[in-house]
């Protein structure tokens, strides 16, 4: 079963830079600023089934059984249960669909952002259906068919498979055994049907998956199609993703959270002047339309905050590895099938393909997995956008009739996976706590990511003491050690009241000194690691930096 979880927005704002002391003597300085916005897609559906053709049998055969008047069937039923199912995992796909939900809409707010919520909650990539062309049309007419020769008619392989199993249950229900033996001879009905019954309808699945996919042009993501070509992923889900973006004013609602205050009256400078670390009196708009360092400090604020505002729209699918397991071992068998035809050497290689998919099967078929595609994009903003908009302030119907843009930045996938066998663990390796983990690791993955990857997205982090030089980043932003960071330093033009960021020196990761920071902020870490000093590691230290003093910061680079 899959679990459609929901598409997300996450409107990221970075703004870099400058520290200034605190009177509690804590370090301040621009940060990022992040808006976590749920979006409901409701681009799929949860049709792909758990085939458990041995559960079938049971049914059956109680069914048979009833029929028979055999006094307590509920209760033969329970005895056959504890047998068949004594090794079964207990885990219940709805209940942790349940918790993964929950895990998101609680997933803590990363803790080097500020938060900058804007008014859209929701993207709902379903209303971009595509109409079907002819072509659309004969595709799935082509498909259908194919469902139904599967599926239809004495010639039907699944009507054959499901009318001989039904024959050898009846056989064994008009004989009365303990329930012990029942259980055996449905397991040796399930071993000789079941497999084939299982292949035949992933395929009728997965065709149903091709006409989804058709309908809404390819948006629909599935358990099978989770995994599928990125580019083309890509292509037919970026132009939806704009048009909304488009439609629904995203850029403009970035822009107008800049400029508003904490009530929402627009054309108020106080979250540039919090978030900026500006002195109040010199973002006066009536000083700065005529005072030149104040219409530098307002540029530098452009150019440090505004043009550094991201969105990031996250698609995220919550599966059963059990199906895929189950094609697994399908593919194995069709490719071990086709090798055996191609004589004895054919054969072993087939062999051992089949053996490999079974491992590889059985080694996730009890677990979950999470996948996610991430589009990250970013907010036009220049030195003209700026003059335009200084020129209209104070008049929101100019305002709301300004066109402000974003562009596309980067596309990043994710995939985390977590097995039942670690659930039977106590302490923080109960159920709701790991797949809590594995939600919050596939978001931190992302982020961790799409920082490494895009210089334009990466963060600065301040250097939190030096000999030796330590900071607040570790394994959560993807660091195992040996990465190389360039240390920055702010200053500021006492003329006009920019900020520069001048290179003064470079550093390395300690592979011995990683932090373990990927849980959840103010909760239990995911490993107590001990440092070469005998206490645990709390920061991530570096080493080979030159010139690095307290109050710079570190940025990661290639």
């Amino acid at each position: 079963m899959k679990l459609k979880l929901q598409l997300i927005i996450l409107t990221l704002v970075i703004s870099i830079t400058g520290i200034n002391a605190q009177n509690n003597s804590e370090e301040k300085y621009r940060r990022s600023s992040l808006s976590l916005i749920l979006l409901d897609s409701n681009t799929s559906t949860d049709e792909i089934l758990e085939i458990s053709t041995l559960k079938e049998c049971e049914n059956i055969l109680m069914s048979e059984l009833k029929k028979r008047n055999l006094g307590n069937i509920e209760q033969l039923r329970q005895e056959i249960d504890n047998i068949l199912w004594a090794k079964e995992s207990d885990l219940n796909v709805s209940t942790v669909k349940k918790i993964a939900k929950n895990s998101w809409n609680n997933y803590p707010f990363p803790d080097k952002y500020d938060n900058h919520e804007i008014k859209t909650k929701g993207i709902n990539l379903i209303d971009e259906l595509v109409k079907l062309s002819k072509k659309d049309e004969k595709e799935i007419q082509k498909i259908e068919t194919k469902i139904d020769q599967l599926t239809q008619g004495k010639k039907s392989p699944i009507k054959k498979l499901e009318a001989g199993r039904l024959k050898a249950i009846i056989k064994i229900a008009k004989k009365d055994k303990t329930p012990k033996k029942y259980a055996e001879d449905l397991k040796k009905i399930d071993k000789k049907y079941g497999n084939e019954l299982k292949t035949y309808r992933l395929q009728v699945e997965e065709f149903k998956d091709q006409i989804a996919d058709i309908k809404v042009g390819g948006v629909r993501s599935t358990i099978f199609t989770a995994m599928r070509d990125q580019k083309k992923d890509t292509k037919i889900i970026q132009p939806k993703i704009e048009k909304q973006l488009k439609e629904q004013r995203i850029a403009q609602q970035l822009v107008r959270k800049w400029f508003s205050s904490e009530d929402g009256k627009m054309f108020d400078m106080s979250t540039i002047q919090k978030r900026g670390l500006y002195d109040a009196n010199m973002l006066d708009f009536n000083v700065a339309k005529s005072n030149v360092r104040g219409m530098a400090i307002l540029a530098d604020a452009g150019e440090e905050l505004i043009n550094n505002t991201f969105v990031a729209i996250i698609d995220l699918d919550f599966f059963s590895n059990k199906p895929i397991a189950d094609r697994l071992r399908a593919a194995g068998k069709a490719t071990a099938q086709a090798a055996g035809n191609a004589g004895l050497f054919g054969s072993l290689i087939g062999a051992t393909a089949q053996l490999s998919t079974n491992i590889a099967a059985a080694a996730i078929e009890d677990g979950y997995t999470v996948f996610s595609k991430t589009f990250l994009y970013k907010l036009k903003w220049n030195d003209e956008i700026a003059a335009e908009f200084y020129n209209i302030w104070g008049d929101e119907n100019a305002f709301d009739k300004m066109d402000f843009q974003m562009e596309l930045i980067g596309v990043q996938y994710e995939k985390n996976v977590i097995n039942a066998g670690i659930f039977s663990k106590k302490g923080n390796r109960e159920m709701e706590t790991v797949v809590k983990k594995l939600v919050t690791r596939n978001l931190d993955d992302n982020f961790a990511n799409l920082q490494k990857e895009y210089d334009v997205f990466k963060t600065k982090v301040p250097i939190k003491s030096i000999n030796p030089i330590t900071a607040d980043v570790g394994m959560k932003e993807g660091l195992e050690g040996g990465e190389k960071f360039e240390i920055l330093e702010m200053t500021q033009n006492p003329e006009t009241g920019r900020t520069k960021w001048n290179r003064v020196g470079t550093a390395t990761v300690d592979k011995k000194s990683v932090w373990d920071n990927r849980y959840n902020a103010g909760e239990e870490p995911e490993s107590i690691i001990i440092g070469v000093d005998g206490n645990p590691i709390t920061a991530t230290t570096f080493k080979s930096a030159n010139n690095a003093q307290v109050g710079m910061f570190l940025r990661q680079v290639k």
